[in-house]
């Protein structure tokens, strides 16, 4: 069977995935399109046009695995980052939105202890930022400000660069190594890094870190000294759910997701 695509919308998943990942399958999308009577490869000949057509991309690729395998649709870049983020500022934290000032800058030993920034990398504040990714994925998805203060003030993020290993101090550099803490921290790594974007954004001439997290069907447990911690939204807070408390949780979204 020949291609059927000619003029075609986004359907209603991956319109959604045009803001933030998500999770689906080439299954479903096909049944959205009412494609459901063509061959495998003409639905995936289908879906690459659609998503070259609109800046997606998928996580495995199409033509890896089967057409029931779930994959991550996302944007490659948002052309809205920066009027979406002057939005997310006016409105400020919430359940899917959240400020960091630094991802391993402590601000508190450098800025107000006085202390060389050399000896101000800290472990802590990366976990917060992880901690807040595995949260948004655990619960509805949602979006990540890092070079942001509490009161919506941009920081300058560029400041932390020198923190991490390398000649090259740039943003590039400065996700590269984001990116490594989560395959390094979380128990999925490789997963759970598909459901995140993270592009760079200029206010008011400084540098922020815009990082668009999907809600994901498999929980998403972090690894930390030890232990294996899972977290969930509450509110504008990302909180711990106790060891004892994990199967109800794992129960009560299994009869949702």
């Amino acid at each position: 069977m020949s291609s059927v695509v000619g003029v075609v919308l986004l359907s209603a998943t991956l319109v959604e995935a045009r803001t933030r990942p998500i999770e689906t399958s080439l299954v479903k999308l096909s049944e959205e399109y009412g494609w459901q009577n063509c061959d495998p490869l003409t639905i995936c000949e289908n879906l690459e046009k659609v998503a070259s057509r609109f800046n997606l991309v998928f996580e495995p690729q199409i033509g890896e695995g089967d057409l029931q395998s779930i994959r991550v649709v996302k944007c490659q870049v948002s052309t809205l980052a920066e009027s979406e983020t002057l939005r997310d500022l006016t409105r400020g934290e919430c359940a899917d939105l959240e400020f960091k000032e630094t991802l391993l800058l402590d601000v508190k030993k450098n800025t107000l202890g006085g202390r060389p920034l050399s000896e101000c990398a800290s472990t802590d504040v990366t976990h917060s930022v992880l901690k807040t990714i595995a949260a948004f994925m655990n619960t509805q998805g949602g979006t990540l400000l890092v070079g942001v203060t509490d009161d919506a003030s941009v920081a300058c993020l560029s400041r932390e660069y020198p923190l991490i290993k390398g000649a090259d101090q740039s943003f590039d550099k400065w996700e590269l190594y984001l990116r490594g803490k989560v395959d390094q921290y979380f128990c999925d790594g490789r997963a759970a890094a598909a459901a995140i974007t993270i592009q760079r954004v200029l206010i008011e001439q400084k540098e922020l870190a815009r990082i668009v997290v999907g809600a994901r069907s498999q929980i998403s447990f972090l690894k930390w000294d030890g232990a294996v911690q899972l977290f969930i939204r509450n509110g504008n807070r990302s909180i711990s759910v106790p060891y004892d408390e994990i199967e109800k949780f794992y129960e009560c979204r299994r009869l949702f997701v």
